[in-house]
């Protein structure tokens, strides 16, 4: 926690005198003592600092004493984390003063909470002691008399010219290509004024068009540095002497494109199960089992590399989840059939309350049964008008000692043209021209008998 040191308090350089004090004072001398005003800040109010007098051979001006400086230091304290407090697989746990939280440092190539997962991509560690270099050839003259020392590398004079013009050929060598160049070696001095010979080497990069520029354009672009005239100048002054471009030649490529550098791969910069080198935008690239096979976990789950090797976390849902390796089987969860069971009685109950609804509404409508209401495909009708007999021979009404109460008579259905329209095509009519019409037919209406209990 953030300490604090206690502050000083302020000193006073003589007695204090009050007001009233010194104004009596200045009655007894014989000097008029004049008062300094003093300005007070917000700070000087809660201060009350004191005047001060002096001796009356000071002319009688009050001073005051200038009030000490209070400092304050805080002290911040960091929290520490141990690797129990993160479990970060070997990475660093630090302390994130903005989530107040330790968490793990990952290292490149690494990811999630516990730094376990490899990302799809990692670069590739190339052996370059092992790896072929491009090289090219240069050839420089000096307008100097040839020394036979010089065809002695231990010499004094063979080491002396090797030290005036290696670091000149080696900045104007380097220009080429910046990035790759490795090195100028002079491989000796030849009669002809002083003929130099050097080799410049390049490194052959992980990047195809870098290995194409090394095998197709180096050379020209070094002849064109070699022959500027500034640079020339330049050459000269470092060995006293004129200097001249003779040639620049390139030997034959060792590698000639990036896939053959694949032989001098050490290893994938993380050492993860199942990771392979392939060619990825132009370079060499270890690419992990959930890069290279999009399908690895079925579309149906995450795929995480791993030390040993990628891992599927498979989708679960409320209603489905996906299990195996590759998130290869799919089944249903409780929750699916909890809903669907819901659904299904849920629509029992429904078709349950309409067959009722149905039922009920059925029974208000039919009622009592009426004998007017005549049905659409009925021969027949009750309807006391039918039994209008005035055009007939049907109108005497029989008597009670003929047995029957009613009316009798004949009756021609030809004739009576009140049915005629009653009768519509597809509906039952009787057919009586067969029909002996001369019988007599008689019917007893219905009669209303009181019951025996009465």
């Amino acid at each position: 926690m953030p300490s604090t040191h206690g502050a000083t308090t302020p000193e006073v350089s003589s007695t204090p005198h009050s007001t009233a004090e010194t104004a009596s004072q200045s009655t007894s001398m014989s000097h008029p003592v004049t008062l300094v005003p003093l300005s007070t800040s917000s700070t000087d109010a809660a201060h009350k600092t004191p005047f001060t007098s002096t001796s009356a051979s000071t002319a009688g001006t009050l001073t005051t004493a200038a009030p000490s400086t209070t400092t304050v230091t805080q002290a911040t304290t960091k929290k520490l984390c141990s690797e129990s407090d993160c479990d970060c697989n070997g990475a660093p746990c630090v302390y994130n003063e903005t989530s107040g939280q330790c968490q793990c440092n990952c290292p490149e190539f690494t990811e999630g909470k516990n730094c376990i997962n490899g990302q799809n991509e990692t670069t590739v560690v190339i052996d370059k002691k092992t790896v072929p270099t491009r090289n090219v050839s240069v050839s420089l003259s000096i307008n100097k008399s040839f020394n036979s020392s010089l065809t002695d590398p231990s010499s004094d004079l063979y080491q002396q010219y090797v030290r005036m013009i290696k670091p000149e050929l080696e900045r104007l060598c380097r220009q080429a290509s910046p990035q790759n160049f490795k090195q100028v070696i002079i491989t000796g001095f030849r009669n002809g004024s002083i003929v130099t010979e050097s080799l410049v080497t390049y490194n052959y990069p992980n990047q195809d068009s870098e290995i194409q520029y090394l095998n197709n354009q180096l050379v020209a672009v070094l002849n064109s540095i070699l022959n500027d005239t500034t640079n020339l100048r330049n050459l000269s002054a470092a060995v006293n002497a004129p200097v001249n471009l003779l040639n620049t030649t390139g030997e034959t490529p060792a590698i000639t494109n990036v896939t053959e550098l694949k032989p001098f791969v050490d290893k994938c910069s993380l050492n993860y199960a199942n990771y392979t080198i392939e060619v990825v935008n132009e370079s060499l690239t270890c690419v992990g089992p959930c890069g290279r096979i999009a399908d690895y976990c079925s579309y149906k789950g995450s795929c995480y590399n791993q030390p040993q090797g990628a891992v599927c976390m498979c989708f679960v849902s409320d209603f489905q989840q996906y299990t195996g390796t590759h998130c290869e089987l799919y089944q249903r969860t409780a929750g699916f059939y909890g809903v669907l069971f819901g659904v299904l009685g849920a629509a029992l109950l429904l078709l349950i309350v309409l067959i009722v609804a149905v039922i009920i509404l059925a029974r208000k409508r039919k009622g009592p049964w009426n004998s007017n209401a005549l049905h659409p495909r009925r021969w027949f009708s009750l309807d006391e008008e039918y039994f209008n007999f005035s055009h007939t021979d049907l109108g005497t009404t029989a008597s009670a000692s003929e047995g029957v109460s009613g009316r009798s008579g004949r009756y021609n259905m030809g004739d009576n043209l009140m049915f005629s329209n009653e009768f519509t095509p597809g509906v039952f009519k009787p057919n009586l021209e067969n029909v002996d019409t001369s019988l007599d037919v008689r019917t007893k209406r219905p009669e209303l008998m009181p019951s025996s209990d009465q």
